[in-house]
């Protein structure tokens, strides 16, 4: 079985260089920005997920909690009973 010779300047495949191994190296082309990229994306949710959990923002949001309880609670001439001054 003879191995076919590739020819490939960097990410370009040449005009004798197999249409598998051309395909392949357009892919890798491709993935040589895109990689990267959402490497990057990854890393800026990252720190913008870290900045939702700073004290600050913990402490306004267990207040919202406890405000959204304690409005969902009955007031208290609610817990009388009819008739009862």
């Amino acid at each position: 079985m003879a191995v076919a010779a590739i020819s490939v300047d960097g990410t370009t495949p040449s005009a004798d260089t197999p249409d598998a191994a051309a395909q392949a190296v357009r892919r890798q082309a491709t993935l040589q920005w895109v990689i990267p990229g959402l490497t990057g994306a990854m890393i800026v949710m990252g720190a913008a997920r870290g900045e939702q959990q700073r004290p600050s923002n913990i402490a306004s949001g267990v207040i919202v909690c406890a405000r959204r309880e304690l409005q969902s609670l009955p007031r208290p001439h609610q817990l009388l009973p009819m008739g009862t001054p």
